[in-house]
C-alpha cells in the first residue's frame, strides 16, 4: 500500500516497459528547444501547450516506427513525456550538434566584427598618414615655388 501511494509501483511499471527517462512536458521542451524549428514566445499571462509542443518536436525528430518490436521509442502521458534510453542519448547528441553549430556561427560573427574593427582602425591610421604626407609634399612644393618666384624677381 505504501509503495502504491508513493507512486513506486507506477514508476516500476513504466521502467519495466522500457521508458527509463521521464520528464514533464515543460522541462522536456525547454531542454530540447534547440531542436525546435521556431522559438515559442511566452508572455506572463500566456502558457503554451507544452504537451502539444513536445509531441510536434518528437514527431519531427523521432517519428514513431510501427515495425519496432519494442514499441515506440517515446510516449506522452498526461503529465510526463516518456523516452527510451537510446532515444534520450540520440536526442542529446542532436542537441549538442545543434548548439555546437550555433556556437560556430556566433564565433564567426564575433571574429568578423573584431577583424572589421581592426581594419577600420588601420584604414583610419593609413588615411591620416597619407594626409600628413600629402600636406608635407604640398608644403615643400609651395616653399620651392615661393623660392623660385623670389629668385626670378
Amino acid at each position: 500500500r505504501q509503495l502504491r501511494c508513493a507512486g513506486m509501483l507506477a514508476a516500476i511499471r513504466i521502467r519495466a516497459s522500457g521508458y527509463s527517462v521521464r520528464r514533464t512536458p515543460k522541462e522536456f521542451y525547454k531542454r530540447y528547444r534547440a531542436l525546435a524549428p521556431g522559438d515559442v514566445k511566452t508572455s506572463p499571462g500566456f502558457e503554451p501547450n507544452w504537451t502539444q509542443l513536445c509531441k510536434q518536436l518528437l514527431q519531427r525528430i523521432a517519428p514513431i516506427d510501427d515495425k519496432d518490436p519494442l514499441g515506440p521509442a517515446w510516449q506522452i502521458g498526461r503529465t510526463q513525456v516518456f523516452l527510451r534510453e537510446c532515444l534520450q542519448r540520440r536526442i542529446d547528441g542532436m542537441v549538442l550538434e545543434a548548439v555546437r553549430s550555433k556556437i560556430v556561427i556566433v564565433q564567426a560573427v564575433w571574429r568578423g566584427y573584431c577583424v572589421k574593427r581592426i581594419y577600420r582602425t588601420l584604414r583610419a591610421t593609413a588615411m591620416l598618414a597619407q594626409a600628413r604626407v600629402k600636406t608635407k609634399i604640398a608644403t615643400v612644393r609651395l616653399k620651392r615655388l615661393i623660392e623660385e618666384k623670389r629668385a626670378a624677381t
